[in-house]
C-alpha cells in the first residue's frame, strides 16, 4: 500500500533535484507532498521531508517571501501551506518513543527550524484567506 506512494515520491525527489524551478510551480503536487508527511510508513515520511528540506535549503527563511525566486513559488502561491507543513511535522514528532525513527525526526527538526524562522519573518503566509490570523 505504501510502496506506490513511496516510489512516486522518490521519482519526484529526483525530478526536483534537476528541475526544482518547474516543480516549485506545481502547487497541487506540493499539497500532496505535505500530506504525505502524515503517512504512517516512515519511508514515505522521510522522502517527503527530504523533498521539502531540499526546497527550504535553497531559500533564506528571513527573506524568501520578498525575493522573487523560482524556488519559493508554492510557498507563496498556496496560502497556509507553511502552517500545514509545520502542523504535519509536529505530528510526526508527537508519536510514541517506540514509533520514533531517527532520520524522520532529524529531518522534521531541520524543517521546523527553517519554517519557524520563515513564519516569524512572514506571518501572513501562515494563514489561508478565510483563516483568522488573530
Amino acid at each position: 500500500e505504501w510502496e506506490l506512494l513511496y516510489f512516486c515520491l522518490v521519482c519526484l525527489e529526483k525530478m526536483h533535484s534537476q528541475f526544482h524551478p518547474v516543480m516549485s510551480e506545481c502547487c497541487d503536487l506540493w499539497v500532496t507532498i505535505v500530506r504525505s508527511l502524515l503517512h504512517p510508513h516512515p519511508w514515505v515520511k522521510q522522502v517527503s521531508s527530504r523533498i521539502i528540506n531540499s526546497t527550504f535549503s535553497r531559500l533564506d527563511p528571513a527573506r524568501f517571501a520578498s525575493q522573487k525566486s523560482e524556488n519559493n513559488t508554492f510557498l507563496i502561491a498556496e496560502q497556509g501551506i507553511l502552517f500545514d507543513i509545520v502542523k504535519n511535522l509536529c505530528q510526526q514528532l508527537s508519536v510514541d518513543d517506540e514509533q520514533q525513527v531517527d532520520p524522520v525526526s532529524l529531518l522534521a527538526i531541520k524543517n521546523l527550524t527553517w519554517a519557524a524562522q520563515a513564519m516569524v519573518a512572514s506571518p501572513e503566509l501562515c494563514f489561508k484567506d478565510n483563516d483568522d490570523a488573530g
